[in-house]
């Protein structure tokens, strides 16, 4: 039970801790052009959110995640929290025994889900509902999927520097299935973003493959295997009366690699993805997105 707890937590938190950890402008440039100083801000969002993406694949199949735990941007969690748990679940049922629970509902709620560290305190609400969509008991390599969904799931990030606090918003479902050739994926967020000085509505709605490298399986009970991510699907930005659209594909598959070190700024060797936005010359517009060693991503503006 305690396993599968954890494993809820993670799947709950797996993204919004990495934007607590992190902040810039989120604010799009308009549609009429785009500076390089928003393509870097908005290049530099996709990246970590491409990161989360892989790290919700790698939360199916590992015997309920025994070795995950909750997440937080502070690193510690509420004394309440022995008192009233956080989040609250409901029905952790496992009928298929492969970690994911049939269909739990995670509450969280404050003041239990509050942490607290170096002056920063993060505040977490909302609503996140996860689902096993087949049966697959052991060793079905099935048991890599999952559903979950996010209802009002709210991060309030209080920083000792006020000039780094925000409060974000998400509304959406991830969901994973196991194909014959790795996993698929679906991500579907609208996202809303409040900082001092940039409020922006987001909206991310993409489509990824993961195929295991060759030599490589999907095994459950053991970490993701190395493997090549691929992505096409779109993000879009309002700000006002500012906006943006942008097309995205896959330049060059991004190379998962499970011993990047858990605290590198990704998971990536390499790779490259590509935002486009159509510009008002008649031309294009495109975000260079390039993954290398595990570093933070390097930013490239182009216009063709």
């Amino acid at each position: 039970m305690r396993a599968l707890h954890r494993a809820a937590v993670a799947l709950a938190t797996a993204g919004v801790w990495l934007t607590a950890c992190t902040h810039d402008s989120t604010a799009p440039g308009d549609s009429q052009g785009l500076t390089d100083q928003r393509a870097q801000e908005i290049g530099g969002r996709l990246a970590r959110e491409l990161n989360t993406s892989v790290s919700a694949l790698a939360q199916g199949g590992r015997g309920g995640l025994a070795a995950a735990s909750l997440r937080t941007a502070a690193g510690t969690t509420s004394p309440r929290a022995d008192v009233v748990p956080c989040p609250a679940v409901s029905d952790l049922s496992d009928s298929d025994h492969d970690g994911i629970p049939d269909h739990a509902t995670l509450v969280f709620a404050l003041p239990q889900c509050e942490a607290v560290a170096g002056g920063d305190t993060t505040f977490v609400t909302g609503i996140v509902q996860i689902a096993d969509p087949v049966y697959s008991p052991p060793p079905d390599p099935a048991a890599f999927g999952f559903a979950a969904s996010f209802t009002g799931f709210t991060v309030r990030f209080a920083a000792a520097d006020s000039d780094s606090s925000f409060v974000e918003t998400r509304n959406g479902a991830e969901q994973v299935r196991f194909t014959p050739g790795g996993l698929a994926q679906s991500h579907a967020f609208a996202i809303t973003h409040a900082a001092l000085h940039d409020t922006a509505a987001i909206a991310d709605e993409w489509n990824a493959t993961f195929t295991p490298a060759q030599g490589s399986a999907l095994v459950l009970n053991s970490p993701l295997p190395p493997g090549a991510l691929a992505v096409v699907g779109a993000t879009s930005w309002q700000n006002g009366t500012q906006g943006a659209h942008f097309e995205l594909v896959t330049a060059v598959p991004l190379a998962y690699d499970p011993t990047c070190p858990a605290s590198a700024p990704n998971q990536f060797r390499s790779g490259e993805i590509h935002a486009a936005m159509a510009n008002s010359s008649g031309g294009t517009a495109i975000i260079r997105i390039v993954f290398a060693d595990c570093q933070a991503a390097a930013i490239g503006l182009a216009h063709s």
